[in-house]
């Protein structure tokens, strides 16, 4: 809405000047100064879905609650909007969100150590040092015997006994072989039976 200074006014920001009888001429109003705000209001509360009423002076601040509680949506991840506190937050009575720090009794937020993890945007990160750390751990027993307490082999296993076993099938024990990982430990295809004796 724009705003209408006093009627013959040359400044479109003109003051109002209230009139006293005999010293001072008040500001004549324009008919825009009185329909413009009232059409404004009016349109806010039709678009509340109300009827608008000469006895009801309320309608105003009922059609702005209404509005806001029709048009606002829920916050997502991919839309701004209200959101409702659960679990692990509460509203201070000055009206201040408090994230709880995470304990083992309850749900929380969690202060990275900057070794494992950071934040960075917001975001929790691992760092790539400790994945590498798990990645070689992992890799260190593949080809490596192991008791196992059951006769069926569990996923990514393979029975230390002699069978055959294709590269193929076994990609990252063919990438520990070709390294020399099994270096002496190996017995050839064509081994005699002497040989095979001497290195059950």
């Amino acid at each position: 809405m724009k705003y209408n200074p006093p009627a013959g006014s040359q400044d479109p920001d003109a003051k109002y000047v209230t009139g006293q009888p005999g010293k001072v001429r008040g500001s004549a109003v324009p008919a825009e100064a009185v329909e413009h705000p009232q059409r404004e209001i009016v349109e806010v509360i039709k678009q509340a879905g109300l009827t608008p009423s000469a006895d009801d002076l309320g309608q105003l601040y009922e059609a702005i609650l209404k509005i806001i509680g029709v048009q606002v949506p829920v916050a997502s991840k991919t839309e701004t909007g209200l959101v409702q506190i659960g679990d692990g937050l509460n509203i201070t009575p000055e009206g201040l969100l408090s994230v709880l720090v995470a304990t083992s009794k309850q749900n929380g937020i969690m202060r990275p150590d900057g070794t494992t993890c950071t934040v960075e945007d917001g975001v929790l990160k691992v760092l790539q040092q400790s994945n590498d750390y798990m990645e070689a751990w992992r890799k260190s027993w593949i080809g490596v015997p192991r008791y196992w307490r059951s006769t069926e082999l569990p996923d990514n296993h393979c029975w230390a006994n002699g069978d055959l076993i294709y590269f193929n099938d076994w990609p990252e024990l063919k990438e520990i072989y070709e390294a020399g990982g099994f270096e002496g430990m190996l017995m050839g295809w064509d081994a005699d039976v002497e040989t095979q004796k001497a290195n059950l």
